[in-house]
């Protein structure tokens, strides 16, 4: 009756352990999937950074372009 008791306990252990085992493997399945959609990302990263220096240099090239009728203007005087 005991040694009976102690075999279930340690069964249901070993069910646990394996369904633990189970969810370890999806968990890990679903994390290599994400690292490879964010290798995947890199290049929408680059294509990111290269818009960002565009806008960078657009800001820039606009704030020029708003001062030169007051650069005219001063010149004119």
């Amino acid at each position: 009756s005991m040694v009976q008791s102690y075999l279930e306990g340690v069964g249901w252990g070993l069910e646990q352990l394996r369904e633990a085992r189970e969810e370890l493997r999806e968990v890990s399945l679903t994390l290599k999937e994400a690292g490879l959609e964010s290798d995947g990302n890199t290049d929408c990263v680059t294509s990111l950074e290269k818009l960002r220096e565009a806008s960078v240099n657009h800001r820039q090239l606009y704030a020029a372009v708003s001062n030169l009728p007051r650069l005219y203007t001063s010149e004119k005087l």
